[in-house]
């Protein structure tokens, strides 16, 4: 049997949180301006099902998102919430 060891420090300097919320479907919010955070959301132009606050969007290993509702956390943590919606099986 194959064992798979996962580095998730590399695996968060090559897949920022900005890269999962575009495959989950969402857009940068450029009204809530770009710089040191970036805003993506949810939904189209006239209902946000969700939006996550973004810091250090030019460098992935240090993304951290947070959400109105007091939510937080990492790459690994938002795809950890979103495992259902990638549509993706597989044995292990």
């Amino acid at each position: 049997m194959t064992d798979y060891k996962v580095n998730f420090r590399e695996l968060k300097a090559k897949v920022g949180i900005d890269d999962v919320a575009y495959s989950l479907g969402y857009r940068l919010d450029r009204k809530a301006g770009v710089g040191r955070y970036i805003e993506m959301v949810l939904g189209d132009g006239k209902e946000k099902k969700d939006t996550l606050i973004i810091c250090h969007p030019q460098d992935k290993a240090a993304q951290r998102y947070f959400r109105r509702d007091g939510s937080k956390g990492d790459v690994v943590t938002l795809i950890r919430e979103n495992l259902n919606s990638f549509h993706v099986t597989g044995k292990d």
